[in-house]
């Protein structure tokens, strides 16, 4: 964790949803970022406070952010995620990540979207943590 004063950073997986949304306009309000500038390389700017949101669409309030295609497979997300990350922070560490990504869909075992709405709740529940785990 940062000391005071020192640089604060955190990663939201799902910044661009309802909780995700909430988390970032949380960290922004209490100053882990910067609202005058957009984030695309922390290695060319001098930034001491961010957040960085990482889901299917852009969050504008987030000082940078890693969007994912929900078409790719698990092994490309995770591949892209890591590296647009890695070019985000250099070799620079963050305070936080946050994965605050998921899904929940109804129904039974009978149903004909069951497979469907397995495959939904896959990416965005289990692949999201995954790939948290990884960055962190």
């Amino acid at each position: 964790m940062a000391a005071s004063g020192e640089a604060r950073r955190v990663l939201v997986y799902g910044g661009r949803g309802a909780l995700g949304s909430r988390c970032v306009q949380a960290f922004r309000a209490r100053n882990w970022v910067d609202t005058d500038i957009w984030v695309f390389s922390l290695k060319d700017l001098e930034v001491s406070e961010w957040v960085a949101s990482i889901d299917v669409v852009e969050n504008e309030e987030a000082s940078a952010s890693v969007v994912v295609k929900m078409t790719d497979s698990f092994t490309e997300q995770a591949d892209q995620v890591t590296a647009d990350v890695g070019k985000l922070l250099g070799d620079q560490k963050v305070d936080a990540i946050l994965c605050v990504a998921g899904g929940w869909a109804g129904g039974n075992a009978k149903s004909k979207s069951l497979f469907k709405n397995c495959d939904m709740m896959w990416k965005q529940s289990m692949w999201t943590s995954t790939i948290s785990s990884h960055l962190a």
